[in-house]
């Protein structure tokens, strides 16, 4: 599972790892074999390097279960708690979409191939740095990296989601930069979110998102782009968002994360 186009963080999936993974074998002491917690230096090298070796199921199992149970934290522990049966599900698209060699359990089932290549950029510092394409990178896996290539590449649309992404962080600075790469480009969006007022940005962004996700196709990479937007636009308290995220993992027959996102979409009503 891709755990940053789920919306999260490799640090995040591993600092909560042993404290989830503790919660659920308190309820499931004979389960214990079945999870074996890693640490994030682990998650990196998966992320970024892959591993000849096949993938150890009980590592898999505790990084998917922790992504799911923050979902299920988010959700405002709506339903029952997310088991290993929903975890199995996931161990099953993964073995039949992935590919032997550069597989990696965090990797989106959809999308095994390995991270994209630096690309040559004719564009200022502030894009082509190291720095920064690992950042987003971390911030919003697969996806962040290839909008990130694309926006070097000046693509409005890439510019324009990935400063989306950067307001509805909270990091407007930044988000600002790749806003105005994209109202450079003829994007009246750009437009609109560089005048909004800071008070309004975020909601003006989260809906914005939400526009933007509809248009996108069905391609994989389009679907991955999709969930992040909506994600974080849900994150940063659209109920419209949350309510399009739990229509997409329904046609998904994912139960688990399409139940915990109505749930965030109820707490408006």
């Amino acid at each position: 599972m891709y755990i940053e186009d789920r919306g999260w963080t490799r640090h995040k999936v591993a600092i909560d790892m042993r404290r989830i993974t503790g919660e659920y074998l308190k309820t499931h002491p004979k389960l214990k074999q079945h999870l074996k917690p890693v640490v994030e230096s682990t998650l990196s090298r998966w992320r970024n390097d892959g591993h000849s070796k096949p993938v150890h199921r009980g590592k898999f199992d505790a990084i998917v279960l922790t992504v799911l149970w923050l979902e299920w934290e988010v959700a405002g522990h709506a339903g029952p708690p997310p088991d290993l049966q929903e975890v199995a599900k996931c161990w099953s698209k993964w073995q039949d979409n992935s590919q032997p060699e550069n597989s990696a359990p965090v990797e989106a089932p959809v999308t095994p191939s390995a991270a994209p290549s630096d690309p040559v950029s004719d564009k200022p510092a502030r894009i082509s740095t190291d720095h920064e394409e690992t950042r987003v990178t971390r911030a919003y896996g697969r996806t962040g990296a290839l909008l990130l290539s694309a926006a070097r590449d000046s693509e409005t649309d890439a510019a324009l989601d990935l400063g989306l992404l950067h307001l509805l962080d909270g990091r407007r600075a930044e988000g600002m930069h790749f806003l105005q790469d994209a109202h450079s480009g003829g994007s009246k969006e750009a437009a609109e979110l560089i005048a909004a007022p800071a008070a309004t940005a975020a909601a003006t962004a989260a809906r914005t998102a939400v526009a933007r996700a509809s248009r996108l196709g069905g391609a994989p990479s389009d679907t991955e782009r999709k969930v992040v937007l909506l994600e974080r636009a849900a994150r940063s308290g659209s109920m419209e968002a949350a309510e399009v995220l739990a229509r997409h993992f329904e046609l998904l027959g994912e139960a688990g994360p399409a139940g915990r996102w109505r749930a965030v979409a109820g707490q408006d009503k």
